[in-house]
C-alpha cells in the first residue's frame, strides 16, 4: 500500500502543479476596448485631447513659449492639421518635433482620433 501512495500523491501533486501553468497572453486576458472613431468632433474630441496632453499651455494664448504655433483655437490647429505638422509631432516622427516636449507620446487611440479627424476633412464642430 506504501508503495502505491507515494506514486499516486507525487502524480497528483505535478497534475495540479502543471494544470496552474499555462502562456499568458496578456492581449487575450486584458483585451483593449476599441478606440471609438465614431462622432469626433474638434469641440468635443480634438480640444479636449489638446488640453489634456498640455499642447495649450505652451501652443496656447501668445505662444511665446511654443514657437509661436497656436493650437487654442480652431483656426491654429487647423493649419498645422493641414501642413501634416500635427500629426508629425503627436507620431514623433523624423524630422519633426516630438510632441509633448519632454512628455509621454500620446496614446494610440487619441492619435487615431486625430487622425481620423484630419482624415475626414478638418471639419469645425
Amino acid at each position: 500500500m506504501k508503495k502505491l501512495l507515494l506514486p499516486v500523491l507525487i502524480s497528483l501533486v505535478l497534475i495540479i502543479f502543471f494544470s496552474g501553468c499555462y502562456y499568458d497572453i496578456e492581449d487575450k486576458l486584458y483585451p483593449k476596448s476599441a478606440c471609438d472613431t465614431s462622432n469626433i468632433t474638434y469641440s468635443k474630441t480634438i480640444a479636449p485631447i489638446l488640453q489634456n496632453y498640455g499642447c495649450i499651455s505652451c501652443h496656447g494664448g501668445n505662444a511665446a513659449s511654443g514657437g509661436n504655433i497656436i493650437l487654442d483655437t480652431y483656426a491654429g490647429v487647423k493649419t498645422y492639421a493641414q501642413n501634416g505638422r500635427l500629426t508629425g509631432s503627436i507620431n514623433q516622427s523624423a524630422g519633426y518635433s516630438a510632441m509633448p516636449l519632454g512628455g509621454s507620446k500620446m496614446n494610440s487611440c487619441d492619435i487615431t482620433k486625430v487622425t481620423s479627424w484630419i482624415n475626414s476633412g478638418i471639419p469645425n464642430n
